[in-house]
């Protein structure tokens, strides 16, 4: 299975029109039940899985797919599977809080991040294990480098690394900024950074992991003054790396240390962004609390995407946590 007929299972079979992209959305504070556009290049076709369909919390903060095709969204209220026909909630009997906030799949399972550490959900029997008893905070965040280890960000521990082999895992507490990593990437280079929730005037907001010292230290910017609150990064090829903020917009923060404002608050576009990700058409699908927003690297312009003709604001002005793929996007 696959998500294009899971996409096709939900979208009218009668229909005389094709999008030049589906979307299917899974938005918080979302109104329930399904909304379709008028065909139009610059438009969406959208379909809602809500809380009418299955859903414990309309608020998804986090979508993957397995290597079996079916989507799995991280609610405020539980862990969810979806097959395209039914969601089902998968509950971890282990906490009381069901929030999941980050999620990873694996070969065998998925690994979940909640308020209270990470687990291991095997496929197999649907049970969930406690990844690591060391690991007790808010878990916000997954990343995979090259040699299987998975970079876990959490809000008070700062960074986990695990390692799908050994199983072997260390933490970097990243004390100097409380403990809050939003998240953690890995370039092209399979180099790791992270990502802090703050800084202040002694700690950087970004950090670049030293492999010969196995320390994350800052990495500093020739601009002093840009001091961002840094909530998402996305790796280009050129090896700058793209910060979506939470009041500043979206930065590009280049290998030389030097800095850009690639689109401004001001914009009315990019409040509190959430998730950046890269489209199929090279292009960087932006997710914020004024929905989502496509920003072309070529033409060095940016978009509201609209699932109404004429609409100005994207999708209906939902919230957007989360934007993944597999030839077509699914938002969060």
């Amino acid at each position: 299975m696959n998500i294009k007929k899971i996409i096709d299972r939900l979208e009218n079979s009668a229909s005389k029109h094709r999008l030049r992209r589906a979307v299917l959305v899974a938005f918080s504070l979302l109104s329930l039940g399904a909304s379709a556009a008028v065909p139009d290049a610059n438009m969406l076709m959208t379909r809602s899985v809500t809380m009418n369909m299955g859903l414990p919390s309309n608020s998804v903060r986090c979508i993957v797919q397995d290597k079996n095709g079916y989507m799995w969204f991280g609610t405020d209220y539980g862990l969810c599977r979806y097959d395209g026909y039914t969601v089902q909630t998968i509950y971890n009997t282990k906490l009381i809080d069901q929030y999941v906030g980050a999620l990873l799949p694996t070969d065998d399972g998925l690994l979940v991040g909640t308020s209270q550490g990470a687990y291991f959900l095997s496929f197999k029997t649907e049970q969930f294990e406690l990844l690591d008893k060391e690991l007790s905070a808010h878990v916000v965040h997954f990343s995979l480098d090259g040699n299987r280890n998975v970079w876990i960000s959490t809000h008070g521990q700062g960074v986990f690394r695990y390692n799908l082999t050994s199983h072997e895992c260390r933490n970097y507490p990243m004390k100097g900024n409380q403990g809050l990593v939003n998240c953690t990437l890995v370039d092209v280079n399979n180099q790791v950074w992270a990502l802090c929730k703050q800084a202040n005037r002694n700690h950087q907001f970004l950090l670049r992991l030293n492999k010969s010292t196995n320390q994350f230290d800052p990495f500093r910017l020739k601009d002093a003054g840009v001091q961002l609150s840094g909530m998402a990064m996305l790796a280009n090829p050129d090896g700058s790396i793209l910060v979506g903020t939470w009041q500043d917009g979206l930065y590009q923060v280049n290998a030389d240390g030097t800095t850009e404002q690639i689109i401004s608050p001001l914009s009315n576009a990019m409040h509190h962004i959430h998730q950046l990700y890269n489209d199929p058409n090279q292009k960087v699908l932006v997710g914020s609390d004024d929905g989502l927003v496509e920003y072309d690297f070529q033409k060095r312009n940016w978009r509201m995407m609209s699932e109404l003709k004429g609409n100005s604001r994207s999708t209906s002005d939902r919230f957007v946590y989360s934007i993944s793929s597999d030839r077509r996007a699914v938002c969060g």
